[in-house]
């Protein structure tokens, strides 16, 4: 994001009879095929002052790809350009410039790993000025049978080395990690025994908890990385303290730079009308953090004053959110990380996981994962649900059981959608990289795709439960790789 002589193509003034360590005036230059992504200006006339006053002459500018998302200038004149030749470049921004030689057109991307390349809808690229040394391979080395502006072939398929390679040296040496016990602690159950042992456990200690009720008159601050184990074949209960002079708003903030693990444990948001039962690291605190949930039960978190089980703050983000055999049952709304609508690119988790969970009885949104972009081929965020159940979620005409707008991956698979009755679209897909795949569809709607998202085998049938409490199928039931030839549908039991 450099700009002035930093910036990504700079051409700068030159010096009158400029002595050998000055600046001789830029001329005879050719400057073509290539393509910016999220830089700062492209600068022409850089340095412009008493001494350099001879801007560039006999230079041409053409064929090249300029793409934006942030806001700002993207071309910048600081001298006379009479001397240089602008033709059928091409600009992709939020901040459109019109400057002759500079088309305003929206590109579509595909991506290759993390790099973004245009694919073979973008029929402006074909208009182009070619001259003698215009290239005829492009940056993979890759004939260019049909010329096209930016660096990469329209739809290629590969990455030039220099965008492989691992930088830093090409030998690896053998350091060995000393092994450190976690030090574990029992924690009684009791009032504030639990956010007292995090106040005074070491980093990375591990928590054991009993069967019983751990009451909570403060919110807990987890700032330091600790796993809190329930009692697995027992009952270990969360919640707040009843009748609390000041109530506490949620059970658990993550701050930043932190790892949460919880497992085997009923988090209740019944007493002191909770908001939240964790939460992310307070508003525009931008360091990344983590919460890992398995065999959780999250109940009773209906506070419809924007209460959910989590929340994420605006300008907060997590590495990874994940959610395993976990169940949210008789809740206002799940996951909330919608916060940022305002911010280009913006969204609150790299990665959200949902796997072998159940979110039974919510009210609104079981998840709701925001990004406004331009488009959803720009990579960013991804959304991951494997082996799910959604019963019962925001039954209304206008509900969305999961919202994932704008979101660059999206896979929802082997997962049933049921019980909303009032839906008509449980799930609406946009963008080549958002899939659903292999997933029963029971009143509640059809799913809906758009700009090349996928849907594949999805059945819309009754899914026959033996027990539809544990969500068991009976043996004739579609959800079975037995009935449906593809794979099981629902939990794995």
């Amino acid at each position: 994001m450099g700009d002035g002589y930093r910036g990504p193509i700079v051409l700068m003034n030159g010096v009158l009879n400029s002595p050998l360590n000055r600046y001789e005036q830029v001329k005879n230059v050719d400057i073509q095929n290539n393509t910016i992504i999220n830089s700062g200006p492209i600068s022409f006339g850089e340095g412009k002052d008493e001494e350099k006053t001879l801007a560039p002459i006999n230079t041409n500018f053409s064929n090249n790809l300029i793409f934006n998302d942030k806001p700002g200038e993207n071309i910048l004149f600081i001298d006379d350009v009479s001397g240089i030749t602008f033709n059928n470049n091409y600009l992709d921004a939020i901040t459109p410039q019109v400057i002759n030689g500079f088309d305003v057109t929206k590109i579509s991307w595909k991506e290759i790993g993390s790099f973004p390349i245009p694919t073979a809808s973008n029929k402006d690229l074909l208009v182009v000025t070619k001259n003698s040394n215009s290239f005829e391979k492009d940056i993979n080395n890759s004939i260019r049978e049909v010329f096209n502006a930016g660096s990469f072939n329209l739809d290629a398929n590969n990455l030039p080395r220099a965008l492989k390679l691992r930088s830093g040296p090409g030998w690896t040496p053998a350091i060995v990690a000393p092994i450190i016990k976690a030090e574990e602690t029992t924690v009684e159950p009791g009032l504030e025994t639990l956010r007292k042992a995090i106040d005074k456990a070491s980093p990375g200690s591990v928590l054991n908890l009993k069967t019983g009720e751990y009451l909570l008159e403060k919110s807990i601050k987890v700032s330091k990385n600790i796993t809190i184990l329930g009692d697995k074949g027992g009952a270990t209960i969360i919640t707040a303290s009843k009748n609390l002079e000041k109530p506490i708003s949620y059970l658990f903030r993550v701050n930043e730079g932190v790892s949460l693990n919880i497992s085997n444990a009923v988090l209740d948001g019944e007493n002191s009308n909770l908001k939240y039962a964790i939460v992310s690291p307070d508003i525009k605190e931008g360091g990344l953090y983590n919460l890992f949930v398995d065999n959780i039960i999250f109940q009773n978190f209906t506070n419809k004053n924007g209460g959910s089980v989590f929340k994420a703050y605006n300008g907060t983000k997590a590495d990874t959110l994940s959610f395993v055999n976990s169940r949210f049952e008789n809740n206002y709304r799940g996951l909330n990380l919608s916060y940022d609508k305002d911010i280009m690119e913006q969204y609150n988790a790299n990665n959200i996981i949902i796997d072998n969970t159940v979110f039974k009885n919510i009210e609104e949104s079981a998840i709701n994962y925001f990004r406004k972009t331009l488009s959803p081929e720009i990579p960013g965020g991804n959304l991951i649900i494997n082996n799910s159940i959604f019963s019962n979620v925001y039954n209304d005409e206008k509900g969305k059981m999961i919202r994932a707008e704008g979101i660059g991956h999206v896979l929802i698979s082997n997962s049933i959608f049921e019980d909303s009755y009032k839906v008509i679209t449980p799930v609406s897909l946009k963008g080549s990289n958002n899939r659903i795949v292999n997933c029963l569809i029971h009143n509640s709607g059809f799913v809906k795709t758009s700009e090349n998202a996928k849907k594949e085998n999805l059945i819309y049938k009754n899914p026959k439960w033996e027990d539809n409490a544990l969500f068991i199928p009976s043996d004739k039931s579609p959800l079975l790789k037995a009935n449906n030839d593809i794979d099981n549908i629902g939990l794995k039991h």
